[in-house]
């Protein structure tokens, strides 16, 4: 059971990272990135909650106190859920954007045209 514990926490991390990159990359170019940046914040914040999550379960009840830093990085988890709007006000921002770009001709797909302007939610 720890190893499939471990396994996900490193798909989750790996699978997490591109995304982070990938806004990062887009914010320093000075290009649009809302949509980089909303799934990077979701998947970010999901991934620190489900890891540290995976941690506490591996150590039981230990896992819940003062001698680890484990429920800090929980709570922490939690909190960048909330923090920057919640996932939620990401997710609806996100697809919005997307499917906006659906709704223009074909040729407007795949050139960036489905992102706005800034980097924070809508």
């Amino acid at each position: 059971m720890v190893q499939s514990h471990v396994f996900d926490a490193l798909l989750a991390l790996r699978t997490t990272r591109p995304l982070v990159h990938e806004a990062v990359a887009l914010i320093d170019a000075g290009r649009d990135a809302r949509t980089e940046v909303g799934l990077a914040k979701v998947a970010a914040a999901r991934m620190l909650q489900q890891v540290a999550d995976s941690a506490i379960q591996v150590h039981g009840a230990a896992g819940l106190g003062p001698d680890t830093p484990l429920p800090g990085l929980f709570r922490t988890g939690r909190a960048a859920r909330v923090l920057d709007g919640p996932d939620e006000l990401h997710i609806t921002s996100v697809a919005r954007r997307v499917l906006r770009g659906y709704g223009r001709d074909s040729s407007d797909r795949g050139s960036g045209s489905d992102r706005g302007t800034g980097t924070g939610p809508e």
